[in-house]
């Protein structure tokens, strides 16, 4: 009878822990998503690295989250911005994957293992850096060379710099916020029964099959011919059929809502281009002083920048916005339940912006702006 009872107790646990989980993961990724747009539109010196900002949830969550949830939230949180970043299939995605396991990864260990005696600027900071070190590191190898050490230390300082701001940040949060102190205390799940519950769980409707939420063939097709070409780009090394994919898809995209932008475009195939210059390598086309170009130097430059510019049209063509849901048929996936719960709460908070902005008081205060919020989400 003990056993049984035990048992079923185990059993009721784990399903209030996933409920749980199934609360404040798309709170927390819907945050990361909100924060990563506002990164979007800061320059940064670098096409593939990010401040860090995106990261201020995983720095609060690492304080509470079980580390099914914790990394849970980090794959929710890559695979939101690949899609609707338009960077799926891109250099820059294997980038964000890199920088943000290793950050989550060392951000959760040392919070695990030290507890309170780490601050969140000391976790933020070890994120920040490990992060920087991993994506510098798969840069050089792949796409900058060895000219990538030339960047590295300022790039690393900039890093621990930006660590440090996005800590302080969330260590100011945490003292402060009144949504985060109510999600923890221990009664606040059951405030939420039974309608939370009902509201939060996977839904049985989310396993059968939904006939108006399938894809259409044309969509299966986009995202078919997507991946396989993001694939074979990577197999030909050859300079004119990169360049030919690369005018394909950034046609392609000319004719729809995510047209490219030129001049990032141009900026960023250049300096690829000029850092793959160095170390010289093969026939001397033109030489001034001590700086030369090289035949085999820049036929590499050019090969890697054309791929790394063609990853991302080939990303943003194939995910174009609203051009596909998840086909929701058993098994069910926690993972596509959690995403669509993601979009859903960001919708949500984009959606209480207007209204918050009026306050003018909490636009100056954004750590109280950011806490009305996400309190708002609650009713």
């Amino acid at each position: 009878m003990t056993v049984m009872t035990d048992a079923a107790a185990a059993v009721t646990m784990d399903v209030d822990a996933i409920e749980k989980e199934n609360f404040l993961i798309p709170r927390f990724g819907a945050l990361c998503f909100f924060l990563a747009t506002v990164e979007y539109i800061i320059p940064k010196p670098l096409p593939f690295l990010r401040l860090g900002i995106a990261n201020f949830p995983l720095v609060i969550a690492a304080g509470f989250f079980p580390a099914r949830a914790y990394f849970l939230l980090a794959i929710v949180k890559v695979l939101v911005q690949g899609i609707t970043g338009g960077t799926f299939f891109s250099w820059i995605f294997l980038f964000s994957c890199l920088g943000t396991f290793s950050s989550a990864a060392i951000m959760f260990l040392f919070k695990r293992l030290l507890g309170k005696s780490i601050s969140a600027v000391g976790l933020s900071t070890a994120g920040a850096f490990v992060s920087n070190g991993i994506q510098l590191a798969v840069a050089g190898f792949w796409i900058f060379g060895e000219s990538i050490l030339a960047v590295a230390p300022i790039l690393l300082t900039a890093g621990i710099i930006s660590g440090i701001i996005v800590g302080a940040f969330a260590e100011f949060f945490s003292r402060k916020s009144t949504w985060l102190a109510e999600i923890q205390a221990p009664g606040f799940f059951l405030k939420l029964s039974p309608s939370a519950p009902q509201k939060n769980k996977i839904p049985e409707t989310l396993c059968q099959n939904d006939n108006g939420n399938k894809n259409s063939p044309l969509i299966i097709f986009r995202i078919a011919f997507g991946f396989s070409v993001a694939i074979a780009s990577g197999f030909f090394t050859q300079l004119s059929v990169r360049a030919m994919i690369f005018l394909l898809f950034f046609t392609g995209l000319c004719f729809t809502k995510k047209r490219p932008r030129p001049v990032p475009v141009i900026i960023t195939l250049v300096s690829i281009t000029v850092f793959n210059l160095y170390p010289p390598c093969g026939q001397v086309l033109f030489q001034r002083g001590p700086f030369s170009i090289t035949t085999t130097a820049l036929y590499t430059g050019l090969s890697r920048a054309i791929l790394f510019e063609s990853l991302i049209f080939i990303s943003r063509w194939t995910f174009l916005k609203g051009s596909f849901k998840f086909r929701r048929k058993k098994p069910c996936w926690r993972l596509p339940f959690l995403m669509e719960k993601t979009f859903s709460v960001f919708a949500e908070l984009n959606s209480a912006l207007p209204s918050l902005s009026k306050e003018k008081k909490k636009i100056r205060d954004f750590p109280a702006y950011m806490d009305k919020l996400l309190s708002s989400l609650e009713g």
